[in-house]
């Protein structure tokens, strides 16, 4: 939002934002610009005059219910998003998210792919996550099975930057053929439902995914024929045998000469970026490698198109 108006269109406010997600930074009502501080989670804490004198602070339950309302009009508050006093609700793009009893009020759209609570906000962990649209970046495994947050350093990245992580399962084998045919259409099923809702919400959909996992991610992307913003293949045996599918905006193969499983893509419309990994070091570490989080920030998170990297 970067402006309010009342009846008869009079302008009754307008916002600055910075280039992160919910980045408040000013609002101007009244003939008067407030300033907006934030913790570590996002949550605006207090409101300032450019003077520095403080205007308001907020405080708030674990679930961002706020304990006192604001006074100037200031819609920003948990999280960074926007709160209806009238209605106790957050506006949390693709659902409406409800602090009193800390569940959103719609279903999630792409069904139970996260889990089978289909209404729980931040992983049902407030303090630790936040959910700023209720859409999400897949993230696809290799061979082998895989407990649960095996997306490691990449999928912590990704949620701290507001992302909503899905890590998508499924049995590992890699010539079980049948089963991965299976696995294809299940994904493409929920990539359609994930779209449409990115499309009436101005978000973007992503797919990170890994070794065989690459060859599942790449068929379901094809098969759904919905629009996929940016795929990612890390470490992908199959990349040279692959063009970029026309329904993706941004395909980027990752290889390192470090992993012999990898290879460079055929390039045919898509970007190779090298970085310096081994072939299960991708994402499963305790540090994300600094070349793949710059990837990915410039990648997601950025206004403007990818950097054109290359063959590196």
């Amino acid at each position: 939002m970067i402006e309010e108006r009342g009846s008869g269109n009079v302008l009754q406010a307008t916002y600055t934002h910075g280039p992160g997600i919910d980045e408040n930074l000013t609002m101007t009502r009244g003939g008067q610009t407030y300033y907006y501080f934030h913790d570590g989670l996002g949550s605006v804490t207090d409101l300032a005059k450019n003077t520095g004198e403080l205007v308001e602070s907020y405080q708030y339950d674990v679930y961002g219910q706020p304990t006192t309302p604001s006074t100037v009009g200031n819609p920003y508050l948990f999280t960074g998003r926007e709160y209806d006093s009238e209605t106790g609700l957050y506006y949390s793009r693709a659902r409406y998210y409800s602090p009193s009893i800390g569940r959103f009020l719609q279903r999630d759209p792409v069904g139970y792919v996260v889990g089978m609570n289909l209404y729980s906000y931040g992983h049902n962990s407030p303090l630790i996550w936040i959910d700023p649209s209720g859409l999400l970046t897949f993230i696809v495994h290799g061979a082998g099975r895989h407990e649960k947050g095996y997306s490691g350093a990449l999928g912590d990245f990704l949620r701290s930057k507001g992302e909503y992580v899905v890590e998508y399962y499924w049995s590992g084998g890699i010539f079980d053929f049948q089963e991965q045919s299976f696995v294809i259409r299940n994904l493409s099923g929920m990539l359609g439902n994930a779209r449409r809702l990115a499309e009436a919400r101005g978000e973007r959909l992503n797919i990170i995914s890994h070794s065989q996992g690459t060859r599942i991610a790449y068929k379901a992307v094809s098969r759904s024929n919905v629009k996929v913003d940016n795929l990612v293949t890390l470490g992908s045996p199959y990349a040279s045998q692959y063009s970029r599918p026309g329904n993706v905006v941004h395909w980027v193969n990752v290889w390192s000469q470090q992993d012999p499983v990898s290879y460079p893509s055929a390039v045919t419309g898509g970007y190779d970026v090298r970085i310096d990994s081994r072939h299960e070091e991708y994402w499963n570490q305790t540090e994300l490698n600094p070349q793949l989080q710059d990837l990915v920030s410039d990648l997601m998170f950025n206004e403007t198109p990818i950097k054109k990297r290359g063959r590196e």
